[in-house]
């Protein structure tokens, strides 16, 4: 539902959203770290513009190379 409000390469303020610790039945995961956000009903998301700085690895995304092993999991 949320997808038309995101542009690839845009910085966006998201709030009003749930941070939660993977679980044992998660098994598609889009980061390696153990916790994810989780949007809903009341996120509010707004587009921020030019951000000067945000660190490289923050977010710990799946290496590209491994997503096939990710989504065989």
């Amino acid at each position: 539902m949320l997808e038309n409000l995101f542009i690839e390469g845009e910085t966006y303020h998201v709030r009003n959203f749930i941070v939660r610790q993977y679980g044992a039945m998660h098994t598609e995961r889009c980061f390696r770290n153990d916790m994810y956000i989780q949007l809903y009903n009341m996120t509010e998301i707004f587009a921020t513009g030019v951000v000067e700085h945000i660190p490289h690895h923050v977010f710990q995304f799946t290496e590209l190379s491994a997503i096939i092993n990710a989504a065989l999991e």
